[in-house]
């Protein structure tokens, strides 16, 4: 027995997936593929998006509604969270990776996991710079100035 058409709403997101994937794919092939020996910068992208299109083909056919809890208010929590990677990511231009990382470590502390202020400021410095380290230092992956660039001058 099938469910009534209102019922598969369960099926817009693996949908939403999918186009998000094939989107991926298409930009991903934009920047170069490369070989497998020497992957371009495209080749990678091009790898995740493919995997986004599987999981959210396997998630279209196979997915049960039963599976999913019912929206409530507390559902809001994560479009809140969404919300803030979009300024997240803005900010991240502006002010750079540390200043972004630390307001947005110390937002999602203090207000997704209720952390008190003693431990939320603490801890979102010190991530901050762990993030920092990992990625500039460790990996050397390069990240905007932000307002550090401004205050050297350059």
């Amino acid at each position: 027995m099938t469910d009534p058409p209102k019922r598969k709403v369960h099926r817009l997101v693996p949908l939403a997936l999918l186009a998000l994937g094939v989107a991926g794919m298409a930009e991903s092939s934009r920047l170069g593929l490369g070989a497998p020996v020497q992957p371009g910068p495209g080749m990678w992208p091009l790898l995740v998006a493919g995997l986004l299109c599987i999981a959210a083909a396997v998630l279209l056919f196979v997915d049960d509604r039963r599976d999913y809890e019912p929206w409530t208010r507390r559902s809001l929590v994560v479009l809140a969270g969404l919300l803030s990677l979009v300024v997240y990511i803005y900010l991240f231009a502006y002010l750079g990776f540390l200043l972004a990382s630390a307001l947005m470590l110390g937002t999602w502390l203090r207000l997704f996991a209720a952390e008190p202020w003693k431990r939320t400021v603490p801890l979102a410095l010190v991530g901050s710079v762990a993030l920092y380290l990992l990625f500039e230092v460790a990996l050397k992956v390069p990240f905007p100035d932000g307002l550090f660039a401004l205050a050297g001058g350059q």
